[in-house]
């Protein structure tokens, strides 16, 4: 069967890879705004020790809640391209013609009938 919703498919893939870069710049950034905090070089950013590792944390984490909200949306636009493939698989094999049903009758005999 050919594929097809090309342009959704190369939009799940984007959305799968823009998830994964977030994912690691915002780690990447989270720890060095931690570092930053904890070596004492976070008042260049304005910040101070717990400033410092506490803007690093949720820099961690809602980079990785938005990582999970674009990984996730790119999986399921491959989920529902999935479900509509099946779909259409399972129309054709229904659609199908199918041998004829040949029903036999019981044969009687010609002579009395026993019980």
């Amino acid at each position: 069967m050919q594929p097809r919703f090309t342009a959704l498919r190369i939009i799940g893939s984007i959305f799968r890879i823009l998830g994964w870069l977030v994912m690691i710049v915002a780690m990447f950034f989270g720890v060095l705004m931690i570092v930053a905090g904890v070596m004492g070089t976070a008042e260049l950013l304005g910040l101070s020790l717990p400033g410092g590792v506490l803007a690093g944390l949720l820099v961690i984490f809602y980079g990785l809640l938005g990582a999970l909200v674009l990984i996730g949306a790119g999986e399921v636009i491959y989920l529902l391209l999935a479900i509509e493939e099946n779909t259409r698989a399972t129309a054709i094999l229904l659609n199908r013609p199918s041998p004829p049903v040949v029903v036999e009758e019981p044969r009687r005999s010609g002579g009395a009938e026993v019980f």
